[in-house]
């Protein structure tokens, strides 16, 4: 905990939480459209809960200021290893990423076997979310193991009701096409730029161009991590670069929710937030109590992230059956409720599964051939 950034670990579990938020208000609340004259209170609480894909492009941020940060630093101190450098990735990712798989199985099947009707996509016009009606849903063995190896939106879709999976494919490809980028503009070896440059191609080539803008906002992440870490920034940590960066990206999320955002809103969106990452980097805060509430947030955050949407799909599928409430306060207390039961289980997935992650990855590199320096 003591190595932590606090403000970088409150963004992460808010961003984390505005998108459980979000799909959560989404099947329990009508449209924003239906309402009849909502007031101010309403009215802020559906900007709040609108900001989900705004959520995610904050998480592309976070990964290219923190990995990609993490790759800068490894080089200059010559610590650098392809080999370590996955084994910390892939064990992050999969340690996670296959309990969430088996979990999305688990909650459709036994879905689709209580309510067969919601899993073949009758309520999507209501909540939005879901299997397309007259789809089948992408459950096959060729599909998880798509997933498990981050083909999604690239040659399968996204597992069963899991959704949200789309940018776990996004994060990995970044991840292995940033070092190679190093590599290819390195004045070192040709030999070592000329196969880096070929594989940056090939794989440019087979994403979509979905990819592109998250690509940019990650690498402008790892960019600002160089930024923020140079000498005599210490500065940008103050009070006012702090209220000036919220006000820059509270204008710009108030503005991609209620302006017809272009084919660039997503980068737009993505590059306001750099200056808050930056700042809040800087900051430093001796709290006992705001580490430890902050740092909770953020280690159960990419657990939530991956397993909400399935057990929500399955609550709403089966339980609600295609019916919402009024937003009102016996509606908030079971928003409020609802919200309690997916942060329990998303900590109880967290503590069976990610809290583990450094014990297994201990365990898979006592079997590989790296060093200590890889580890």
């Amino acid at each position: 905990m003591r190595n932590r950034l606090p403000w970088l670990d409150l963004m992460r579990g808010s961003a984390a939480l505005l998108v459980v938020l979000e799909h959560l208000r989404a099947f329990l609340f009508p449209a924003y459209s239906s309402l009849v004259c909502p007031g101010i209170f309403l009215k802020a609480f559906y900007f709040l809960t609108g900001l989900g894909h705004q959520a995610v492009m904050a998480f592309f941020v976070l990964s290219g200021f923190l990995v990609g940060g993490s790759v800068f630093r490894s080089r200059d101190t010559r610590t650098w290893s392809w080999g370590g450098y996955l084994l910390r990735r892939l064990s992050r990712l999969w340690t996670v990423l296959l309990p969430a798989l088996l979990l999305t199985a688990f909650w459709d099947q036994w879905g689709s076997f209580q309510h067969p009707e919601g899993y073949a996509g009758i309520f999507r016009a209501i909540y939005h979310s879901g299997p397309v009606p007259g789809g089948v849903l992408s459950d096959t063995v060729p599909v998880f193991l798509g997933n498990l190896f981050f083909l999604q939106t690239i040659f399968v879709p996204c597992l069963g009701t899991n959704s949200p999976l789309w940018s776990l494919a996004n994060e990995f490809w970044y991840y292995l096409i940033f070092p190679l980028l190093l590599s290819a503009i390195s004045p070192r070896r040709l030999m070592v730029r000329i196969p880096a440059v070929l594989i940056v191609s090939a794989i440019l080539w087979i994403l979509p161009w979905d990819f592109s803008q998250g690509l940019v906002i990650w690498i402008l992440g790892a960019l600002t991590f160089r930024f923020a870490t140079s000498v005599g920034m210490s500065r940008m940590g103050g009070l006012l670069p702090l209220i000036l960066s919220l006000l820059l990206a509270f204008v710009v999320l108030l503005w991609s929710r209620r302006a017809l955002v272009p084919a660039w809103g997503d980068l737009i969106v993505g590059c306001s937030l750099l200056p808050l990452t930056a700042t809040l980097a800087l900051r430093v805060t001796r709290g006992r109590w705001f580490h430890g509430l902050t740092g909770a947030m953020s280690e159960i955050s990419y657990t939530l992230y991956l397993v909400h949407f399935p057990f929500l799909a399955w609550i709403f599928f089966t339980g609600f059956e295609g019916r919402q409430i009024v937003p009102d306060l016996h509606g908030g207390l079971l928003f409020a409720r609802l919200l309690l039961l997916v942060l329990a289980y998303s900590t109880i997935m967290w503590w069976c599964f990610e809290r583990n992650t450094d014990r297994i990855r201990r365990w898979v590199t006592g079997l590989s051939p790296y060093s200590q320096e890889d580890r």
